[in-house]
């Protein structure tokens, strides 16, 4: 099977739940390698859904766009359980630790995925890890190509676009579910992408 599935974290994180299955999923940790197991036990599987992925993606042109994004992340997430099921049964004997990844990147991943609506600061994940803010943004630097304040902007800011583009939320609703008040979300908003999140918003539904 020489098929390979290719998507964003914006395609796949549509809600919470989405989003903290990607950030825990086997498939995409930084602070180990679980050695893949045979494809053999449930090839059948994936190949059913890469070839579903496939039909829809070519063929099925009659659907309605958000339609046809819902279907496709149906069934990738589908195929990521799959896949993870397989990859948590093989993963006591036959995972490799990479030592030069230190276990509190994935720690600092973890707890930004459960405190960045309220945490934005870095001081606070480096007392979570018990390490120096220097040494936490070095080691996110060195792993990811960001700093520890960059990688929570980006964070923040992928969330912020996930609610405007599937979500009928208000700017200072959005603002609020981010943790911000609404003047200071449209300044974030606008830092990083040049518009304000209206705008943002006008530009979506000009393009549907």
């Amino acid at each position: 099977m020489d098929d390979m599935i290719l998507f964003s974290f914006d395609f796949f994180g549509y809600n919470q739940e989405e989003i903290d299955f990607l950030n825990t999923c086997s498939l995409f940790r930084t602070d180990y390698v679980v050695i893949p197991p045979s494809l053999e036990s449930f090839i059948t599987d994936i190949e059913e859904y890469f070839y579903l992925l496939k039909n829809i993606t070519t063929n099925e042109n009659n659907k309605k766009p958000e339609t046809k994004m819902i279907i496709l992340r149906n069934i990738l997430h589908n195929t990521l359980i799959i896949i993870e099921r397989e990859y948590r049964r093989h993963k006591k004997n036959r995972s490799i630790p990479l030592l030069n990844i230190p276990n509190c990147v994935q720690q600092f991943k973890e707890l930004l995925c459960e405190h960045y609506q309220t945490q934005k600061q870095v001081a606070f994940y480096a007392k979570k890890l018990n390490i120096t803010e220097r040494k936490l943004s070095r080691t996110i630097y060195n792993t990811h190509g960001l700093s520890a304040k960059e990688y929570i902007n980006e964070k923040v800011l992928t969330e912020a676009l996930r609610l405007l583009e599937n979500t009928t939320l208000s700017q200072g609703e959005i603002a609020s579910k981010l943790g911000f008040d609404l003047t200071y979300f449209i300044k974030f908003f606008r830092k990083h992408k040049k518009i304000s999140p209206a705008q943002y918003k006008q530009k979506l539904q000009i393009k549907l």
